[in-house]
């Protein structure tokens, strides 16, 4: 019988098939050395969950088994077929598509593990059919019910930073007015920060960051070199590891003015809460977007307290509702139409910003098919 027959002596031993975890834990060893802290931690262990079929429940404050995970699965096929059926926002299941197929392929290079010749999740995202114009739409839960935007967490920073919608000036004007003009004194506390970070592009964690010794009256620029992590509650680098120099607008220095104390030190905080504390992705989440609350222990009843951009989107007063990120982009878009004829201000724009010409030109800006080119 086949199954009788035996090696030869020194004849190779069939490796153990691998299971989807197993690459996965080899990977995050290496993944953990290419990304910072915060994304790692905002990201990567969402990922986890979601491969482990494992989602948060907040009632019980517990992880429920979907059924749905691939952890102890071979890598094959049917793997990448269950997992595209994972009950979470649409965002997280394509970024952990997108990162199991950046293990497999880097495994595969490496020679690390014995794995099959075709990637199942090599363009597997594809059929999750996302469209980022309709992300922050209302979807269906499991049980049939209506999710709205603040019930679905927003994307990771890096996934963030490459959706480049914006709003338009009008919608931002609206927005930062809102918050002026509100009749709850926490969003009215926060609209010096949401017009500064309209006003600078910078990321939000920069403006968290920021301290006055970070503004340089004298040379009217400010000086990007931190930034806070919510999420492992450090104050690390920039985004991109640089220190950037923002060139102050009139406009910007006046907002600066309004909110400088009388005495102050330049290690303090430029943007503070009502009681001193540090500003925070999740409370500015909540500003803008809103937050859910029960009515008593037993969670019975759920009560949603609507942000400013999300009231403003339900009142018809802007056309849809981005994140508090979109203010990066909504400066960017805004400044480089506004400068597009002109290649030295780009190029600031660019530096002052954290990016590149080619970005500005490439993301930020449509080709106008009514320039000429100049002969030379």
């Amino acid at each position: 019988k086949l199954a009788d027959v035996l090696q030869l002596p020194g004849a190779k031993q069939p490796e153990p098939e691998i299971t989807v975890g197993e690459m996965w834990e080899d990977y995050l060893v290496w993944k953990e050395t290419q990304v910072e802290p915060s994304t790692f931690c905002a990201a990567f262990k969402t990922y986890t969950n979601i491969i482990k079929g494992l989602k948060g429940n907040r009632k019980t404050r517990a992880f429920d088994d979907t059924g749905l995970g691939i952890w102890d699965s071979p890598i094959n096929e049917e793997s990448g077929k269950k997992i595209i059926q994972a009950p979470f926002c649409k965002t997280y299941v394509i970024g952990a598509i997108q990162a199991l197929n950046e293990a497999f392929t880097r495994s595969k290079q490496l020679g690390k593990f014995s794995l099959p010749d075709v990637n199942p999740f090599f363009e597997l995202h594809k059929e999750i059919g996302s469209n980022s114009k309709q992300k922050y739409q209302s979807t269906l839960g499991e049980d049939g019910e209506t999710i709205e935007w603040w019930q679905v967490q927003d994307a990771n920073e890096d996934e963030l930073e490459s959706d480049r919608r914006a709003f338009t000036k009008e919608e931002r004007d609206i927005i930062i007015r809102a918050f002026y003009e509100s009749d709850k004194v926490n969003e009215r506390s926060a609209a010096p920060l949401i017009e500064f970070m309209f006003l600078t592009g910078c990321r939000p964690g920069e403006a968290f960051a920021l301290r006055w010794g970070d503004i340089k009256w004298d040379k009217e620029i400010i000086r990007f070199s931190k930034s806070y992590a919510s999420r492992i509650r450090q104050t690390q680098q920039t985004k991109t590891k640089t220190i950037r120099m923002f060139p102050m607008s009139s406009r910007l220095v006046n907002l600066l003015l309004r909110v400088k104390p009388e005495t102050i030190d330049k290690a303090d905080l430029v943007f503070q809460q009502t009681r001193g504390q540090s500003y925070h992705t999740i409370q500015v989440g909540n500003l803008w977007t809103g937050y859910t609350s029960s009515s008593n222990k037993n969670n019975a009843k759920t009560y949603h307290y609507p942000g400013v951009v999300t009231r403003l989107v339900e009142q018809s007063k802007i056309s849809g509702y981005l994140p508090p990120y979109h203010t990066r982009h909504t400066y960017i878009t805004l400044t480089a139409h506004a400068n597009k004829s002109n290649a030295s201000a780009l190029l600031l724009l660019a530096h002052a910003c954290g990016n590149s010409p080619e970005v500005i030109m490439k993301h930020y800006l449509d080709v106008d098919h009514e320039v000429q080119l100049v002969e030379v």
